[in-house]
């Protein structure tokens, strides 16, 4: 969690506005990684009954992350780097800013997309009540992902970010919406695919959005913020999840929460996001 705050914060200070989406997508595609190469592979391992070679993937991987991580060296900082270390930062506090309208926005953008976002978790389960190869959605999900991110980049740049933060849950909502009908492997890599496409947009994008609705100096808080949000989505789909699939069965439970999420994306995009984006053109004309 420190980790991936301190890195998006450092991406929001250090990269321009006009290349930050982009910019973002690129860093996220070696998030996708894993889903492409260990999760196929770790599936193998268990299918071929080579339970130590599967055992032992994750501590080769934690070897090989600490030997890089070794042989790195750190940039050198640049004259306007050391300029700011002799100026003493002001980061500004909480109140100041849960005051800022575009952050409640995007706070509220946030839950709606990390909802969609966790319920990745939940596949899992569809995936055996329907007999299905869960790892046929996953790794058509990762491929999704990584090609949009690194074929359409600078989509995050080309399209308003704000009106594009309700299309991606839409996207996402109407994927999962549509992986509860797959009846084959196929049709479950299919929708996996297209909800990659909606998570390659949406995750890269939401970071991005931390830097264009609040100031430099509450960055660090704004990225906790939004990064509290989505984790404690993970926490709170899968219960949702859960006790939604008790009632009406994996297949309704992924029609019932991503359909309502789905239609709630236009009132998000009308009454929250388009205001902002109206007040953003008249901030640029001045």
């Amino acid at each position: 969690g420190l980790y991936l705050v301190a890195l998006t914060t450092y991406q929001t200070m250090v990269i321009p506005d006009e290349v930050r989406g982009g910019a973002f997508a690129l860093v996220a595609v070696g998030a996708m990684a894993p889903f492409v190469i260990s999760l196929p592979l770790g599936d193998w391992f268990l299918q071929k009954g080579s339970f130590s070679f599967y055992i032992w993937m994750g501590p080769m991987l934690a070897l090989l992350s600490g030997f890089i991580a070794f042989i790195l060296r750190p940039a050198g900082a640049t004259k306007d780097e050391k300029g700011k270390k002799e100026k003493k930062e002001q980061w500004g506090r909480w109140t100041d800013l849960l005051r800022l309208r575009p952050l409640q926005v995007l706070m509220v953008s946030t839950v709606l997309y990390g909802l969609t976002d966790a319920a990745i978790i939940s596949v899992t389960p569809l995936a055996m009540d329907k007999n299905l190869v869960p790892s046929a959605f996953m790794a058509s999900f990762a491929v999704g992902a990584l090609l949009i991110r690194i074929l359409g980049f600078k989509i995050l740049d080309l399209f308003p970010r704000y009106g594009t933060a309700a299309v991606v849950i839409a996207v996402n909502a109407a994927a999962l919406f549509g992986t509860s009908f797959a009846g084959s492997n196929r049709a479950f890599a299919f929708w996996g695919f297209f909800y990659g496409l909606g998570v390659g947009v949406g995750f890269p994008l939401y970071l991005a959005l931390i830097g264009d609705v609040a100031p430099q100096s509450l960055r660090p808080k704004a990225t906790a913020l939004v990064w509290f949000i989505l984790d404690g989505c993970f926490f709170v789909t899968p219960v949702l999840m859960g006790y939604l699939t008790s009632c009406f069965g994996a297949p309704g439970a992924f029609r019932l929460l991503p359909g309502i999420i789905f239609f709630c994306t236009p009132a998000l995009y009308w009454f929250l996001w388009r205001p902002l984006m109206g007040d953003k053109k008249e901030d640029s004309r001045e």
